[in-house]
């Protein structure tokens, strides 16, 4: 068989599967499908999270489903695992000191996340992709190119390193298939981090702005490529908003993250920011993270009366009929929410970062923190709409350009 044997590296959760068991890669789209019909022989590596059963439950899936997948269970050897473990505990031991910030010495803070981290079930399954790789290459297992969806988080690290040790002649091809933050650190690399840092032979951007994004926090220019958006094609497929809801309340589509802590602290604010009226009703959709019966505990203790959930349907479907989206950042969501001309009011988080990936572009109305600054803006946008009724309009295609990028055959021809 001559064909070119490819591995893609991606998240697999409990919605990669629909309800009729047919596979959806989260983060690269159709991009298996299509390498399929270039006469590519496609495996996935699976990296697994938030499953709603037992493993063995998503290997039966991926059985049916007739594709390759390197599962590395079956490739490890009894070794491979002490030795992952022998690596957490070199990592205990690596030396910090005189670790600063500006002028405060925060060595403390880093000590305790090396403690809490050096045996973190997560970040050990993580660093087993290295002797899966080892295993690969001693089996006679060809590969020509890697992809894996590029955060430059943990799992890429040992990830690239153990390709450039047991496969030196095989590509390596990260795709920026999400959002960027400007307060995630792990976005940006210094000058001397980067001489050392594990780099793919190419990253390629869903968007044009990530080009420059992407530069400005460090990542090489050369290895920069303008490609599709394959993971959140939804955003093609909207109405825009006429920013006119017919019936006494205006609803505020509240949309919350990862951050269950986060999503309590933006409830709680606009619930203070919507005192002594009754003009708004608030549609709380939850995370798949998110604990209902926890959250509907939360609503009864700061006397949330004037909400629903809005758990039902898409979010183009609730975004549709919205008034405003009040959102914490930290999730495409935002972005999404532009697209479709819908005023969007940025909370700031008041413990931790605010992820805010429209930080890239100008926007009307800036990101607050306080209750009285969501009131301020709420009452703001019919102003900004009599002066321009298609000011939100405008931004949202503005937005569409320079964060999505449609997946076409050519851009698609990168990924060769």
């Amino acid at each position: 068989d001559q064909r070119k044997r490819v591995v893609i590296m991606s998240w697999v959760t409990k919605d990669t599967f629909s309800e009729t068991g047919e596979f959806k890669d989260r983060n690269f789209g159709i991009l298996p499908t299509w390498l399929h019909s270039q006469g590519y022989e496609v495996w996935t590596l699976p990296m697994f999270f938030n499953l709603p059963g037992s493993p063995q439950d998503m290997y039966l899936l991926m059985k049916n489903q007739g594709d390759n997948y390197l599962i590395p269970s079956h490739y490890l050897k009894l070794s491979d695992y002490f030795q992952t473990l022998y690596r957490g505990f070199k990592q205990l031991r690596i030396p910090l000191k005189n670790i600063h910030l500006a002028s405060m010495d925060v060595t403390p803070i880093f000590r305790e996340i090396q403690l809490d981290r050096g045996f973190s079930p997560s970040l050990l399954t993580s660093n087993l992709c290295y002797p899966l790789l080892k295993r690969l290459q001693e089996s006679g297992f060809q590969i020509d190119k890697f992809y894996y969806p590029f955060e430059n988080n943990v799992p890429e690290k040992p990830f690239i390193l153990g390709i450039r040790q047991y496969f030196p002649d095989s590509e390596i091809v990260a795709y920026q298939h999400t959002v960027w933050y400007p307060d995630q650190l792990a976005g940006f690399l210094s000058e001397e981090e980067a001489k050392i840092h594990p780099m793919a032979d190419q990253i390629i951007c869903s968007g044009p702005i990530y080009l420059n994004i992407l530069k400005d926090a460090g990542f090489p220019e050369e290895i920069l490529r303008p490609g599709p958006n394959l993971r959140y094609t939804a955003v093609y497929n909207h109405t825009f908003t006429n920013n006119e809801v017919a019936g006494k309340q205006k609803r505020l589509l509240l949309p919350l993250s990862f951050d269950k802590n986060g999503g309590y602290e933006l409830i709680y604010k606009v619930k203070v920011a919507l005192e002594n009226t009754s003009d708004y009703l608030v549609c709380i959709r939850t995370h798949p993270l998110t604990p209902k019966d926890e959250l509907r505990e939360f609503l009864s203790e700061i006397k949330m009366i004037d909400f629903q959930f809005a758990d039902e349907g898409t979010m183009q479907d609730w975004l549709t009929d919205s008034y405003a989206a009040i959102l914490t950042g930290g999730s495409v969501t935002t972005l999404e929410s532009v697209v479709m001309g819908i005023p969007v009011i940025r909370v700031i988080p008041d413990n931790t970062f605010a992820y805010d990936p429209m930080a890239w572009s100008p926007y009307p109305i800036k990101p607050v923190s306080q209750p009285t600054e969501i009131r301020n803006y709420l009452d703001l946008i019919p102003e900004l709409l009599a002066e321009d009724k298609d000011i939100f309009r405008k931004l949202g295609k503005q937005v569409l350009h320079d964060y999505f990028t449609p997946a076409d055959e050519n851009n698609l021809k990168l990924f060769l």
